[in-house]
């Protein structure tokens, strides 16, 4: 980290000539292989300033139009979440109609438009969380099941049992969690991850991976080409990002807090006020 700094990676707004409705690519600099970013590349916050602020200088190839059928806000809470989503989902993980997915954390930003597209993608989502309540929305939703955690220490077990296993499994938490999620994978099935809230991973038995012919994929934000995909997607299947509530800039401490409220659902939302 470089501070201080203006905060920001998400944005939407209108560019000054021609006045366009437009959102960012928050991914700066990927480089010239489509596989893996390069040296180069950075996230919009840090260590440039970022979009928490009334305006913002970018490169032209990061600006895109707004899909039409999207609000303002929805936009605004699309871009990093989104193309994290997709690339991990379609890029990395190659997830095909008709599989079956366990989603992670349901109700994470990620998490929560990573459900929308396999859902529209024609993929059989299951989630786990800690909140029945989360579940029972996403259900509401389309998806097929899910377990509590927290509750059930034993879900791993019931959701083998349940679905005969998973092709693949979408998960950016880590730490003691990858057992269970190699243990509810097929053989041959993938494990993507994009993240390691938890930390590092623990309590991994090396055979079952490769005894059983898993695919463990890492996956970080995406490409130009995963980003234009992905607005292209959004709009064939009118997708709207769940937004869990907006904040004016001045109570952005609120938003903060609400980020790392328990029960928050979705994405938060800063609007900024006009210069």
């Amino acid at each position: 980290m470089n501070l201080p700094v203006i905060p920001g990676s998400d944005g939407m707004g209108y560019i000054t000539d021609p006045d366009e409705r437009v959102l960012l690519n928050p991914g700066n600099e990927w480089g010239d292989n489509p596989r893996v970013q390069g040296p180069d590349f950075y996230i919009t916050g840090m260590p440039h300033p970022g979009t928490l602020a009334q305006q913002i200088a970018v490169k032209e190839a990061q600006v895109h139009p707004v899909p039409e059928h999207l609000s303002d806000v929805e936009a605004a809470g699309l871009p990093l979440a989104g193309v994290t989503a997709f690339r991990a989902l379609f890029s990395r993980g190659e997830l095909q109609r008709g599989e079956k997915i366990l989603i992670t954390g349901a109700g994470g930003g990620v998490s929560t438009i990573a459900i929308q597209l396999a859902l529209a993608a024609g993929a059989r989502v299951y989630v786990n969380s800690s909140s029945d309540d989360k579940i029972k929305k996403v259900t509401d939703w389309g998806c097929e099941g899910g377990w509590n955690y927290k509750s059930d220490p034993e879900w791993a077990e019931a959701a083998l049992r349940e679905t005969d296993g998973m092709d693949m499994v979408l998960d950016s938490a880590g730490g003691n969690t990858i057992g269970d999620y190699i243990h509810v994978l097929k053989p041959g099935g993938r494990l993507v991850f994009y993240g390691t809230t938890l930390g590092p991973w623990e309590d991994i038995h090396a055979a079952k991976i490769y005894y059983r012919q898993i695919d463990v994929r890492g996956s970080t934000m995406g490409s130009p080409e995963d980003f234009a995909r992905m607005l292209e997607f959004v709009t064939t299947h009118q997708i709207h990002p769940h937004i869990d509530e907006v904040f004016d800039l001045k109570n952005i401490n609120a938003a903060f807090e609400r980020l790392n409220h328990p029960d928050s659902f979705g994405k938060i939302v800063i609007k900024i006020p006009d210069s």
